[in-house]
């Protein structure tokens, strides 16, 4: 096992939380006698960071696995255990937006809803549903779209992208040999406005028969100007009440 932790970075930049994250992160490859490298691509365009990191794995022969992980992630040792040992072609964790809706938070809690749940529904996560039935087992759900803050992508989606005509080559050779291909290029919504890259890159791999694998009961923080974080496992227990 090869695994390319890939970072996309604005500014050249990270935060302490990425800091502490990557270091969970090769502590739990290390214990599973992985072999790692990291890949750090600077400057204002993540799309083509996305692309270079992923193509450059994808040249890469011995390499198994791209596990993106973004410079604002705050990622527990234990969630990259999980990722890792699923076994699972495309997996990643739920996390929130880095917003919380204070009002909403504030009315929970004035009703008796446990902090937890209370911030969880004042939140907004990265990630989509085909259907508003969502089954959660031993944490995991099937979703549609999934934001790459903290994903786990093994090879054989990349060249199953790569040879199955759901990406397109943008360029012949990248500078560690190998073509440059356009896994994160957006796709456009039937309103016409452009999908995120993430979105856009789960979208193809659903194309191309694969699942989305999502982490619903992970506490995973998404850090802005503060530590955003919400287990959705705990947005659904509060909307089941609900309903």
């Amino acid at each position: 096992m090869k695994i390319i932790i890939g970072t996309p970075t604005a500014g050249g930049t990270v935060t302490t939380a990425y800091a502490r994250s990557l270091t969970n992160l090769t502590l739990e490859l290390s214990r599973l006698k992985a072999a790692y490298a990291l890949a750090m691509i600077d400057g204002s365009d993540i799309i083509k960071a996305r692309n270079i990191i992923a193509s450059e794995a994808l040249a890469d022969p011995a390499c198994t696995h791209v596990l993106f992980l973004d410079s604002d992630m705050d990622v527990p040792r234990a969630v990259f255990q999980r990722l890792l040992e699923a076994g699972h072609d495309l997996a990643g964790a739920i996390y929130p937006k880095r917003q919380l809706d204070l009002d909403r938070y504030t009315q929970l809690i004035r009703e008796g809803v446990r902090p937890e749940q209370a911030r969880a529904a004042s939140s907004e996560f990265v990630v989509g549903f085909s259907s508003s039935q969502i089954t959660v087992q031993s944490g995991w759900c099937k979703a549609t779209v999934l934001g790459t803050g903290c994903l786990l992508i093994k090879r054989n989606v990349l060249e199953a992208l790569a040879s199955g005509g759901q990406v397109a080559q943008i360029a012949s050779s990248l500078p560690e040999g190998g073509p440059l291909y356009d896994f994160f290029g957006p796709l456009s919504k039937p309103d016409g406005a452009r999908m995120s890259e993430d979105f856009s890159f789960c979208v193809k791999a659903t194309q191309a028969g694969f699942t989305v694998w999502a982490l619903a009961d992970a506490d995973v923080g998404h850090m802005g100007t503060q530590r955003y974080t919400a287990r959705f496992s705990d947005h659904l227990a509060y909307m089941s009440k609900r309903s």
